[in-house]
């Protein structure tokens, strides 16, 4: 009878346990119902122990299938890999998520994220799984993807450099263009600031300060010439804005630059140019100057203003007419005109400069019309070289020449006259020897032989020696006034022999026969017979003047 009690009691025991029990099932079957997303709950050998209204609503079921047919077909079936998985993870650390895409009954595709949890469930251990809709996230996140795609494609088909950069000028993005530039990549770049990436600190430096500036006034920065920070050789033009979040706080800058490494090495190489005309211009030796076509005065050098005797600023503040005597005026302008009319570059000619103390310099101009690039002349260019000592010089040349001059006239007069006394002293004394001959014969006839030997050595001795010192003195002057006359003489007639060269002496000193007889005590048949034999030899005809031809050579 006491058994039973205990049996009975013991049941009584254990319906209200197993009352308990259902009630706090039925309890957390209607807290899990009360979940605002699927849930369901399954054994780690997948078998299906609950699954709320939420399960089958996402997938679009009504709860008219088996459980575990719905787990089995909609939620484990191609994903029983991922959920392997998963279930190790519960198991070993009570804990695990993943995402996974399920397909809904109208087969559209549904992005879901599992969150299972470790749990007893109707006293075995188990895994509540919770599943949670993210399509509409992982929608936004495709078309934020898609949207950066589109956005990162536009930046690298810029060609300038972009980059953004935080407020600690750590590197946020770079495009392909900073990529090939710098040789550097964008993974390599991201949190890295712009002094780690710097060559050199001062060209770190520099940049963060335009940064920090473009932050902390929220003002763009533009046009910005700077060298690369790999690379202070290579400099880029760079435009820095604010780069702002969607409340409008500045949060960085984004950069763009474009190289202009061969435009700087080009005016680099301009300016060198720049300086060294400008050092040929002001050191030349001769004046420069750059004037308006109208003739208005722009730029000129040293030398011309020292010529002048202007300074700079004064001379810029003249004409070319003023400082041209107004004699030379219309030539220089007329000048000027018809080398513009016929397009000629260069037209050089002599003209004169007033100076600023009036006094008129004598000078060699060359002009020059200086063109633009498509050809229409836009100045004036002339070269100044000073003629005054040249001019000074010809002047005293030509004084000299003409003191010269006068001087050879007169020695050569002198010489002529020295030459015609010597010849009329040689014809007198010529007439002197015949006359004493004359008389010598005369007394041949009347002394003693042996007188007459003595006195015919005598004869002979007079006339063998008298000539040769007069003629020998007469030669050295006719050669000193007639310096090249036996050279031409030569040159033209080679055979001529010393006696016929004689001759050509006396008839270029205009002598006549019979005073050529009285030199040379010829008779004048002979002079004449030697006469026409060197009209022979010369090719010359009988109507020509001998006495003509050598007054020519």
């Amino acid at each position: 009878m006491q058994n039973d009690q205990d049996l009975l009691a013991k049941n009584t025991e254990l319906e209200h346990s197993f009352r308990i029990l259902m009630q706090q099932k039925a309890e957390l079957q209607a807290l899990l119902e009360a979940v605002p997303f699927a849930v369901f709950i399954t054994g780690f050998d997948y078998s299906f122990q609950f699954c709320n209204q939420n399960t089958f609503s996402l997938l679009g079921y009504e709860p008219v299938l088996s459980d575990k047919d719905f787990i089995d077909n909609q939620i484990f079936g191609n994903h029983i890999e991922e959920w392997k998985i998963q279930y190790v993870n519960v198991l070993a650390n009570n804990v695990s998520n993943f995402e996974m895409t399920l397909v809904n009954k109208d087969n559209h595709l549904i992005d879901v994220s599992v969150h299972s949890h470790k749990a007893i469930y109707e006293s075995k251990s188990c895994s509540v799984n919770y599943l949670r809709d993210i399509s509409i996230q992982k929608a936004i996140e495709r078309d934020l993807k898609n949207e950066q795609k589109k956005t990162n494609l536009i930046i690298d088909s810029i060609p300038a450099m972009v980059f953004i950069k935080d407020k600690e000028n750590r590197f946020c993005r770079v495009n392909k263009a900073f990529e090939e530039q710098t040789g550097l990549k964008n993974e390599n770049i991201i949190h890295k600031s712009g002094f780690d990436l710097a060559k050199e600190k001062v060209l770190g430096s520099d940049d963060w300060a335009d940064d920090n500036e473009v932050i902390e006034t929220g003002i763009a920065k533009r046009n910005i010439i700077e060298p690369l920070l790999t690379d202070k050789h290579r400099w880029f033009l760079t435009d820095k804005i604010p780069y702002k979040n969607i409340d409008g706080e500045v949060i960085g800058i984004i950069g763009f630059s474009t190289d202009i490494s061969e435009r700087m090495h080009a005016e680099e190489e301009l300016l060198r140019s720049e300086k060294m005309f400008r050092l040929l211009f002001e050191t030349a030796p001769d004046g420069i100057i750059l004037s308006s076509l109208d003739g208005k005065i722009l730029s000129t050098n040293k030398a011309i203003e020292n010529l002048l005797g202007y300074s700079s600023d004064e001379i810029r503040n003249l004409t070319n007419s003023d400082i041209t005597p107004r004699n030379w005026q219309n030539t220089e302008l007329e000048t000027v005109n018809d080398a513009l009319q016929n397009s000629e570059n260069v037209r050089s000619f002599e003209k004169e400069y007033l100076r600023k103390d009036k006094i008129a310099i004598p000078a060699l101009v060359t002009i020059w019309i200086i063109y633009n690039e498509d050809g229409t002349p836009i100045q004036l260019g002339t070269y100044v070289k000073d003629l005054s000592i040249e001019k000074k010089a010809a002047e005293l040349e030509k004084s000299l020449f003409q003191k010269e001059k006068e001087q050879l006239e007169k020695d050569l007069d002198s010489k002529n006259r020295e030459l015609n006394l010597k010849i009329t002293k040689l014809i007198e004394v010529n007439a002197l020897v015949r006359g004493v001959i004359s008389d010598l014969e005369l007394i041949l006839k009347k002394d003693p032989k042996e007188k007459n030997m003595e006195i015919k050595l005598v004869i002979n001795e007079l006339m063998n020696h008298t000539n040769d010192d007069l003629w020998k003195q007469m030669e050295l002057t006719f050669g000193q006034i007639h310096q090249s006359f036996y050279v031409k003489i030569y040159k033209l007639f080679p055979n001529l022999t010393r006696n016929e060269k004689r001759l050509c002496a006396f008839l270029k000193m205009n002598l006549s026969t019979k005073d050529i007889s009285s030199i040379t005590h010829q008779t004048i048949r002979s002079i004449e017979v030697a006469r026409a034999r060197l009209r022979i030899k010369m090719k010359l005809k009988r109507s020509d003047s001998l006495t003509k031809f050598f007054s020519q050579i």
